[in-house]
């Protein structure tokens, strides 16, 4: 893969990066990670590809039907040709099983809160995990969490999850039109993919740790 592009400026590091759902943030931090580089992928996701994903997902056409740990990974090759890929799709319980024993960088872009407070509770002590990313998008905002795999840090996580599935649903923001909802949707979730991205970037370069940023995407403004 070349990447003299970034040559000097970014060297990825050769642990693994772990995503956690393969929707709309996983997808696109996979393809973007990638692209900076990095080589070695588990992929963790229990759903498919439908044709409603085009909006704000990675994924292709020619690829409905197929699981998405499989259409990403695919995604990935394209790309680098000699990437290491393990993929894990499932079911609920099989994938939970799975999730409490991860390693190396962890992207969480689950759907429901209840994963992401799993992975999170039940790696406290895992020393194989080296960071946690997390980006949580609502219809025209962005929330990303940038965090060491300390105790400390995993608490101050768990601490912005205090709701539950039901009640994060029931918030969710929702456009009364559904051609702006689905706008929406797409442009903020390749900004959050590409705001993980640059967190990932710091955090490798510098270990600077962000524990939240926040972008207002409706009044994001390019002059």
């Amino acid at each position: 893969m070349d990447l003299q592009r970034i040559e000097g400026i970014f060297t990825a590091p050769d642990e693994i990066m772990t995503i956690i759902g393969c929707g709309a943030i996983g997808s696109q931090v996979a393809v973007q990670l990638t692209k900076l580089g990095c080589e070695k992928f588990k992929l963790y996701d229990i759903d498919e590809v439908e044709a409603h994903n085009f909006v704000n997902q990675a994924y292709r056409v020619d690829q409905i039907g197929m699981n998405k740990v499989d259409a990403l990974s695919q995604l990935i090759k394209e790309i680098n040709p000699k990437a290491e890929i393990e993929t894990f799709h499932g079911t609920v319980e099989e994938i939970h099983k799975l999730e409490e024993n991860l390693e190396g960088y962890v992207f969480l872009g689950p759907d429901k809160v209840s994963v992401r407070k799993h992975c999170l509770t039940k790696n406290k002590t895992n020393m194989s995990v080296l960071g946690w990313f997390d980006c949580r998008t609502e219809l025209w905002a962005i929330q990303a969490f940038c965090i060491p795999h300390t105790a400390e840090g995993i608490k101050m996580l768990l601490d912005t999850l205090d709701f539950t599935d039901e009640e994060a649903e029931k918030n969710i923001p929702r456009a009364t039109s559904g051609c702006h909802s689905k706008l929406a949707s797409g442009i903020t979730s390749a900004l959050g993919a590409l705001t993980v991205a640059k967190l990932f970037v710091d955090f490798v370069k510098t270990k600077k740790n962000r524990f939240f940023t926040r972008i207002d995407v409706e009044n994001y403004v390019i002059d």
